[in-house]
């Protein structure tokens, strides 16, 4: 069975966040979950863990709307910084704006785009994507 040793949420809202370390936590298949408010404490995060000071994750899920450093911002760094186009990166956001959807794909790291909540279906489809 496929497992994610480390997963990063990057979200905003303190209580989605909370949602969905919950509904990952249930399947038992994601194992360490860390949460950060934006993207620019994951970015230190992204930026120590290619310096092999932290571990790399397994999965990323972003939202994108959030203050000081949002999605676009963070997949912009990555893309920067040459980050792993193999570790998955999913949106998880509550824009359903068809241009939202359209400019994730422009990215390598983006391997879906789901609209909130995240629901046992969405985990199934996360799973999948994990190497």
């Amino acid at each position: 069975m496929k497992t994610a040793n480390l997963t990063l949420v990057v979200e905003d809202d303190e209580i989605t966040s909370f949602l969905i370390q919950k509904t990952l936590s249930k399947s038992n298949v994601f194992k360490e979950i860390l949460s950060f408010e934006n993207g620019q404490p994951a970015l230190v995060y992204l930026q120590e863990a290619l310096a092999q000071l932290k571990p790399i994750p397994d999965l990323i899920l972003l939202d994108i709307n959030m203050p000081i450093m949002d999605g676009w911002e963070l997949l912009d760094a990555l893309q920067e910084l040459h980050f792993p186009n193999h570790i998955p990166v999913v949106m998880l956001t509550s824009s359903i704006n068809e241009e939202d959807r359209r400019k994730a794909k422009t990215y390598k790291n983006v391997q879906g785009y789901f609209t909130k909540p995240l629901t046992e279906k969405y985990v199934e489809e996360l799973v999948k994507l994990l190497h």
